[in-house]
């Protein structure tokens, strides 16, 4: 009875070991599959400082594009201090200068690009909400402004061990 009593012992402690390490395994591709691709564009300002446009994309249909000073990718954006693209395609941004400084265009409606709580110091960035955007998309030249298109081109491997995207993103079908 002894025997089989150790046995047993030995076998619930594979069995737990065995459950914990394919939870863990399970959590990592979770993340792996849900935030770890991203892509990054530069846009030069008069001022000589750069903004950068963020596409990060988890998931199977999950994408969100943001404009920061943070040049690290891996990094989610922060709704006090990032432009975040809380309804569009997640992919491309439309933008130009005037003399005013970068505008951002974004659709007219309730939701849209979320402008940071705390303002950017010696920058003029502004989002200009237009019905005209998808024309925009179609004919920039006509509007006088630039379609950035942010490819998904780099891997952070962090994301294995962060969450992905920030609470403002607009789920499609909501």
């Amino acid at each position: 009875m002894g025997k089989l009593l150790k046995q047993t012992k030995r076998l619930l402690i594979a069995v737990v070991i065995l459950c914990v390490l394919l939870a863990a395994a399970a959590w990592t591709l979770s993340n792996w599959f849900g935030s770890s691709n991203f892509g990054k564009a530069v846009i030069p300002l008069g001022d000589g400082s750069r903004v950068y446009v963020v596409h990060e994309s988890w998931g199977l249909h999950e994408d969100e594009l943001s404009v920061t000073r943070n040049p690290d990718g891996c990094v989610p954006p922060d709704p006090v201090t990032d432009f975040i693209d809380t309804y569009g395609d997640g992919s491309r941004l439309i933008y130009s200068f005037n003399e005013n400084g970068l505008v951002l265009y974004d659709d007219e409606g309730p939701a849209g690009m979320h402008a940071p709580s705390k303002p950017w110091p010696n920058s003029k960035i502004t989002v200009k909400k237009t019905r005209a955007l998808a024309d925009m998309y179609v004919n920039p030249k006509q509007y006088g402004v630039t379609v950035l298109n942010v490819p998904l081109n780099e891997v952070c491997w962090r994301n294995f061990f962060r969450r992905a995207g920030t609470s403002l993103r607009t789920r499609k079908g909501e």
